[in-house]
């Protein structure tokens, strides 16, 4: 049985590109579709570190299946953000 894309990639891998999602500006991400999200991210992570073909294969398809999953945490990540802070009753 063939390994599925999480087996075959490396935690480091995998904690650079949540390392690049949080780090992008919300707005950005939340405009891109599916096959431009994975292009941005890509270029990205090989900014930081240079990906061999595999990996970034493997990172690409992890993206564009993972797309819907990344846009509703960069979501709710942005609605924390620009929610009011509230005093708190003294």
């Amino acid at each position: 049985m063939a390994p599925t894309i999480l087996q075959s990639m490396s935690p480091v891998l995998l904690r650079q590109l949540w390392k690049v999602i949080d780090e992008s500006p919300t707005t950005t991400l939340l405009e891109l579709d599916s096959h431009a999200l994975s292009n941005q991210l890509l270029d990205e992570v090989q900014d930081s570190n240079p990906l061999t073909r595999e990996d970034r294969e493997t990172l690409r398809h992890y993206i564009q299946s993972h797309s819907p999953l990344i846009h509703d945490i960069v979501r709710s990540h942005s609605a924390w953000l620009i929610q009011p802070i509230q005093a708190q009753p003294a």
